[in-house]
């Protein structure tokens, strides 16, 4: 192609999309001029970031044109970059700062909001096999008065027992068995007492590890900041522990209580109802159903 140069001249770029690259197209053109007949008009398609700078390409052109540089045209003098995303970018701002600082609170509050209704759930548990163990001790104090009162007496000094040999014997066999029935069963609601006490300590447990990986990421101000309908983070985990503990204790002193009996003490056998209902009174009964009151608004949020 053949072209003449004179005056003041153009510089066009355009932006063509050629599948997924990106080519910049620049044309260097001029008047036609009698005095530069024969010269060669240059234009080609460029792809952007080749190395080759847009000044560099303007004084190439120009030089081969016999021309002056052009100014940079105005609606380049003030182009902006856009942010990029990253440390420094968009998602580092604004909302999108505060959304991130965040998300680490929001995951321990999920955390306990899922805890609360299992610690719920299985407080229904804990009082139904509490409740179910009462008569079962009623019961097994009667056996060992029973007990005594056979051991008291002297079948052979009863004229109406004499025809029944071995009574006393056959009698105390059959009591120590219905006495035995009524361990098995304290037993089972001494098992489940167990598997609520640790089913408390695993949820307990996952809200703590939560919390210990989002530690760093929560300020001082997050985990101590109540509000009218919500306590504060660090007063629900600590209620969380207190729960634990309370499980814990309370299994651990009826454990033992009922690991005291043996039937050569019927005495202590006959006080057990008193003994396991003095637990529940040295206790704090009312401890996981007021920690539940005091996250109700909070759990329905």
């Amino acid at each position: 192609m053949r072209r003449g140069t004179a005056g003041a001249g153009w510089l066009l770029w355009r932006v063509l999309r050629l599948g997924s690259f990106s080519f910049k197209f620049s044309c260097w053109f001029q008047e036609r001029s009698p005095q530069s007949q024969g010269e060669e008009t240059r234009f080609r398609l460029r792809k952007p970031g080749s190395g080759e700078g847009e000044t560099g390409l303007r004084t190439q052109l120009s030089a081969t044109a016999g021309c002056p540089v052009p100014k940079e045209p105005p609606w380049r003098d003030s182009r902006e970059t856009l942010p990029e995303v990253g440390d420094e970018g968009l998602l580092s701002k604004g909302p999108f700062k505060k959304m991130t600082q965040d998300e680490p609170l929001r995951a321990v509050q999920e955390a306990l909001k899922k805890c609360f209704p299992a610690v719920q759930e299985q407080q229904g548990l804990w009082r139904g096999a509490l409740g179910d163990c009462r008569p079962l001790l009623a019961s097994l104090s009667n056996l060992a008065e029973q007990l005594q009162a056979a051991q008291n007496l002297r079948f052979e000094d009863v004229p109406s027992l004499r025809a029944f040999p071995n009574l006393q014997e056959r009698l105390r066999r059959k009591q120590l068995e219905a006495g035995d029935t009524v361990l098995d069963k304290l037993g089972e609601k001494l098992a489940a007492l167990l598997k609520v006490r640790d089913t408390v300590s695993s949820h307990v447990g996952q809200v703590l590890r939560i919390y210990e990986q989002h530690a760093d990421a929560i300020s001082i101000d997050a985990v101590l900041q109540a509000s009218v309908v919500s306590p504060s983070v660090a007063d629900m985990l600590e209620w969380l522990q207190d729960i634990e503990r309370h499980y814990r204790s309370s299994y651990l002193k009826r454990k033992y209580l009922l690991s005291s009996i043996h039937w050569g003490d019927l005495p202590t056998i006959q006080a057990m109802p008193k003994a396991w209902d003095q637990i529940s009174e040295d206790e704090h009964q009312d401890l996981v159903q007021d920690i539940l009151l005091n996250v109700s608004f909070f759990l329905e949020e």
